[in-house]
C-alpha cells in the first residue's frame, strides 16, 4: 500500500486506543508545545482521528487546518467534531488519495501524530509530505520509539513499526528536509509499555490515559525540558523546508 495508511479510506477503524487517548489532553499539549512556538497559520493534519489533536492546534492560534483521516468511521466523528467551524476543513482521504496540486507548497506546517507507524510505505508518503510545505515550513513527526517495544497491541492497531532515532532521521532527510530537532519523548511510558504492552500484554483505557495524563505527565515535562533523556516511548521531530 504505497503511500497509504493501513487502515485505508474504505476500512473502518474502531481502535479503542484512539477513544482512551482522547483524555490525554495534557499530553497532547506537550507535544505540542515541545514542537516549537509558531507554525504559520494554515496547517495540514494527516491522520486526524477523532480531532483531539485538531483542537489543540486550533487552540494554539493557528488560522485553518484541513485535517485527513481515511477511516469512514473515525471520520464521521471528526466531521461532526468540526460541523460549522470554518476554521476545519475536514476530508475523508489519505494524502496520497488528496493528490491535489493546488495545495501543494501552501501549507505552513504538516503534522502526523502518531500516524506514520501506520503508513506501509512511510519515505514516500514523507516526500509527498514536504511537497505540500512552503518553504521555511514544518514538518512535525510524533512516532512510537523503540522496535524492542513492539507488542501484540502495536500490531493489533495497525503499527508496520516503532521508529528507531538514526532510522527516522535518515527516512527524513531523504527528502530535503532540514530536521531542527529530534528528541526520544516520555521515559515513563517506554517503562510502562515494557511492563504491561509488551510483556503483560494489556491494552489502553480511558482510565488509566487519564491518571497518566493528570499526575505523571506534569513531571515528566519538568523533568524532560532539563534532562536529555537516553530513551523514550516516542520520538519527536520537527524539520524544516529550505
Amino acid at each position: 500500500m504505497t503511500g497509504s495508511n493501513l487502515i485505508g479510506s474504505d476500512r473502518p477503524y474502531w481502535g479503542r486506543d484512539l477513544e482512551a487517548m482522547s483524555f490525554a489532553i495534557n499530553y497532547h499539549r506537550w507535544i505540542l508545545e515541545e514542537s516549537g512556538d509558531f507554525f504559520g497559520k494554515r496547517i495540514l493534519e494527516v491522520g486526524a482521528g477523532t480531532g483531539n489533536f485538531t483542537q489543540i492546534l486550533l487552540n494554539s492560534g493557528v488560522s485553518s487546518v484541513l485535517a485527513c483521516e481515511p477511516s469512514r468511521n473515525m471520520f464521521a466523528l471528526l466531521e461532526e467534531a468540526f460541523r460549522g467551524n470554518p476554521c476545519v476543513t475536514p476530508t475523508c482521504s489519505t494524502l496520497s488519495e488528496m493528490a491535489k496540486d493546488e495545495l501543494k507548497g501552501t501549507f505552513d506546517a504538516v503534522f502526523y501524530v502518531n500516524v506514520l507507524e501506520h503508513i506501509e510505505d512511510d519515505i514516500d508518503e514523507l516526500r509527498q509530505a514536504a511537497e505540500y510545505l512552503v518553504p521555511g515550513g514544518k514538518l512535525v513527526i510524533f512516532v512510537p520509539a523503540l522496535p524492542g517495544l513492539m507488542s501484540d497491541f502495536d500490531r493489533k492497531i495497525g503499527h508496520f513499526r516503532r521508529y528507531r532515532y538514526q532510522e527516522l532521521s535518515a527516512k527524513v532527510a531523504k527528502t530535503g528536509l532540514e530536521i531542527d530537532k529530534l528528541r526520544f519523548f516520555d521515559f515513563v511510558g517506554a517503562i510502562a509499555w515494557l511492563l504491561l504492552m509488551k510483556l503483560c500484554r494489556r491494552t489502553l483505557g480511558g482510565g488509566s490515559v487519564m491518571i497518566f495524563d493528570r499526575w505523571v505527565v506534569p513531571m515528566m515535562k519538568k523533568v524532560e525540558r532539563t534532562v536529555k533523556i537516553p530513551f523514550g516511548k516516542n520520538l519527536l521531530l520537527v524539520a524544516r523546508k529550505k
